[in-house]
């Protein structure tokens, strides 16, 4: 099985290093970085998000600038300062129901999230954690979609430039198997083998009738196992009047990634019955590139497509509202930190 893993990896493109996709693409990225005279110019695309989203933002100061009307409950919790018996209490006020999320205030690629089905398992969650997390309300919504934003600074409206349909971790039942089974007998699931032996055993044991959808994940998170859809063919103006309603009430934001939960396309696009998981800055990947059936051509074209519009972005606000581009020396301190923060939650 390990061979086969290994081969899927290197047949499909989707599960490549970043820097394997990345790093061919460097002059483009050294070109545009002469332009604005930084290597760092898109530390200057987002003034509203700490370090313009590249990394290190904490998702507490993300969710303050939110528009509270697409945005679930959410409360920071400080581990080193809450007791359990506190924690409880403060839930109870606030009138918090399972299930719901717990997750870093600073996360990465979905390390550290975690469905909390009872009060055992946040107390739980809560002992293990060595810095500031969130509880985020349940969102009951079925579909996922990342939607990518971008609006000139000189400009009133935004564009959406790309769109990914994340398709959540799941096994389909034939009436025979358990959902163990089901799961790893799937290459894709097989490889988030830890992950999901995580399941209760009444869900791994179970045997899902024909035909049954059963979840594996309540997140679309492409590092443990999401199947991601290029889904740029439903950009519509509608969807673009919405978005830049949503995005237009968020200050500082210009570049940048949405994470949204909805009930159908058709009232999202109307701005009806959705939900922000999470807004990602500058330092986003456009995701419908993670579609398997883009070929390698198309995924540099999009990246090339979204550093022009990153590079627009920054350096108007560098230029006119004097926005500063972050220093190498600051980067670098800023990534050892980040390096430093991570080994607290894996």
């Amino acid at each position: 099985m390990r061979f086969k893993i290994f081969l899927h990896k290197l047949l499909n493109k989707e599960y490549w290093p970043s820097f394997l996709i990345y790093f061919p693409l460097f002059p483009v990225w050294v070109y545009y970085s002469i332009k604005a005279r930084s290597l760092l110019f898109l530390s200057a695309a987002n003034p509203g998000i700490e370090y313009s989203g590249i990394f290190l933002e904490r998702k507490s100061r993300i969710h303050e600038i939110l528009p509270p009307a697409y945005t679930p409950q959410t409360i920071l919790i400080n581990p080193l300062q809450t007791t359990a018996a506190g924690l409880i209490e403060l839930l109870q006020q606030a009138s918090f129901e399972f299930p719901f999320f717990a997750k870093p205030d600073i996360g990465e690629k979905g390390t550290g999230v975690k469905k909390i089905n009872t009060e055992s398992d946040i107390v739980d969650y809560h002992a293990r954690q060595k810095a500031p997390y969130l509880i985020q309300a349940f969102i009951p919504y079925e579909h996922e979609a990342g939607v990518f934003f971008i609006r000139q600074p000189n400009r009133s409206k935004g564009v959406v430039s790309g769109i990914v349909y994340k398709e959540l971790p799941h096994v389909t039942g034939n009436g025979r198997d358990p959902v163990r089974q089901l799961a790893f007998s799937d290459i894709r699931y097989a490889m988030q083998k830890e992950s999901i032996e995580k399941l209760s055993p009444d869900t791994l044991n179970q045997i899902p009738a024909d035909g049954e959808r059963v979840a594996l994940l309540s997140y679309g998170n492409h590092a443990r196992g999401a199947k991601f859809y290029d889904y740029s063919f439903k950009i519509s103006p509608e969807l673009e009047q919405t978005m830049n309603k949503v995005c237009g009430a968020i200050p500082g934001f210009y570049y940048g990634r949405l994470d949204i939960k909805f009930d159908n396309w058709e009232d999202f696009a109307r701005g009806k019955n959705f939900a922000i998981v999470e807004l990602n800055g500058s330092g986003a990947d456009p995701t419908h590139i993670f579609d398997p059936s883009l070929s390698l051509i198309s995924v540099w074209k999009i990246i090339i497509t979204h550093w022009h519009g990153l590079y627009q972005v920054a350096s108007y606000l560098h230029k006119h509202q004097q926005v500063p581009y972050m220093t190498v020396k600051a980067y670098f301190s800023l990534r050892k930190k980040y390096k430093a923060y991570l080994k607290t939650i894996k």
